[in-house]
């Protein structure tokens, strides 16, 4: 029987480090018996590249679309196709092993939803599936997703991840912004859904730590996870990973915005501006805010975006969750999830 193995997520655990690592060598690991499928890849609102997740097959579990989806309306077609095609793909093929790859499983609080997760069962019901999922400290976790979000274009093009909670750039402060992902963050109540479809015994979670991956290295870790063997002289291994400003260059878009208040623009007044001004491109604020970081004492604006206090805080609350994570899904007694203290 081909197993099927589904990476979830979590965001800002190298998924697009991942991704395009097996979409990059799709010849070399179907070598290998494994099978990167092209079924559900399509280009999204945001990007018109294609991208190298299965975003399809999300979208097609979803039977409402509004204009929050990050799937234009010319693709919805396709996202309906996808699970039908992603079975032929897999039955002309006929690998050994699947890797189906889209951190919007995790990442869009449409999919907390134990009728979603039993279609994919149903979906997959002809093979024996296995889901992998990386989680990251908390802190860590809200610190990278604030930065991603403050510095993604605006309105109405915030990241995936966010476009379920916002319509437009709204929400400047990071406690605000912590509150509104916070349902992505509790990992053991996410995997509590996803067992009661798969089973314990069905799921794999790794921590998306440096001292806990293979080499460091989220791909090498993942590859090691799903028993994919090979010489890095026989694959594609260029780095790719989206790069986090610094605490200083992320408060400094932020008042930038406050003083602009582009985020009360209209759409359409934001775009016109935006094809007039090179100011109201995300990029040109970025370049700014780097420059003026440097000129910026450290005293008067620290690197900082979360206190030693906020982050105890934060850790504190998770904190049996993550205990519940280590113990019933790692099998670590002393239910430590994460090493870094850091």
């Amino acid at each position: 029987m081909t197993t099927i193995y589904l990476h979830i997520g979590t965001p800002k655990t190298g998924t697009t480090s991942i991704q395009n690592f097996l979409f990059n060598n799709r010849e070399n690991i179907l070598k290998k018996g494994y099978l990167y499928p092209i079924s559900g890849i399509i280009s999204t609102a945001q990007n018109s590249k294609r991208s190298p997740q299965h975003l399809g097959l999300c979208e097609a579990l979803v039977k409402h679309y509004d204009i929050k989806s990050p799937v234009d309306t010319n693709s919805r077609d396709k996202c309906e196709r996808s699970w039908e095609e992603l079975k032929r793909e897999i039955e002309t093929i006929n690998p050994k092993n699947v890797i189906i790859s889209s951190e919007f499983f995790t990442a869009m609080q449409e999919y907390y939803n134990p009728d979603i997760i039993a279609l994919v069962k149903k979906r997959l019901e002809d093979y024996e599936t296995k889901i992998v999922l990386y989680v990251r400290r908390q802190d860590d976790f809200f610190r990278s997703s604030y930065c991603q979000y403050m510095t993604s274009p605006l309105p109405n093009k915030v990241p995936h991840h966010f476009q379920a909670n916002y319509t437009h750039k709204n929400i400047l402060e990071i406690s605000e912004f912590i509150l509104s992902i916070k349902f992505q963050a509790n990992y053991y109540s996410t995997l509590e859904l996803w067992k009661e479809a798969f089973g314990v015994n069905n799921i794999i979670v790794r921590p998306f730590e440096k001292e806990q991956m293979k080499n460091g290295s989220v791909v090498d870790d993942f590859l090691e996870t799903i028993n994919l063997n090979y010489e890095k002289s026989q694959l594609k291994l260029k780095s790719s990973r989206n790069i986090s400003q610094s605490g200083k260059v992320i408060k400094i878009i932020n008042l930038i915005e406050k003083i602009s208040q582009m985020r009360r623009l209209s759409k359409e007044k934001y775009w016109y501006l935006y094809t007039k001004i090179p100011f109201f491109r995300m990029d040109s604020r970025i370049k700014l805010a780097m420059f003026l970081s440097h000129l910026i004492p450290d005293f008067l604006m620290s690197e900082k975006l979360l206190s030693e206090e906020d982050k105890a805080n934060i850790l504190k609350e998770f904190e049996e969750s993550n205990q519940k994570v280590a113990k019933e899904y790692l099998d670590r007694k002393n239910g430590r999830l994460f090493y870094s203290t850091q």
